[in-house]
């Protein structure tokens, strides 16, 4: 679907796809943000995302939009926990 299309339009691309997820999982960057705040300081719940943080996160990432570091983060401590849980 990218085949021929030049790197800005991609870039876009990418935007869009990481903006259309991000409201289908009723989510936004500032959110996840301020969950890891709350978590450095105390427990609190994770927001709900399920397997559409890595797929947000890529996306972000795709497009150079620093609010793919919000779902990196949160994709990241998904996996570490999926992998914990295996281990117990």
């Amino acid at each position: 679907m990218l085949d021929g299309t030049d790197h800005s339009e991609r870039r876009k691309l990418h935007a869009y796809f990481g903006q259309c997820l991000e409201q289908a999982e009723g989510l936004a960057a500032s959110e996840i943000l301020d969950y890891f705040r709350q978590n450095a300081e105390e427990e609190s719940t994770d927001p709900h995302v399920g397997d559409r943080a890595f797929d947000i996160a890529y996306h972000y990432d795709a497009s150079g939009d620093d609010r793919g570091i919000a779902y990196q983060l949160l994709a990241g401590e998904l996996e570490c926990d999926h992998r914990c849980s295996q281990l117990l």
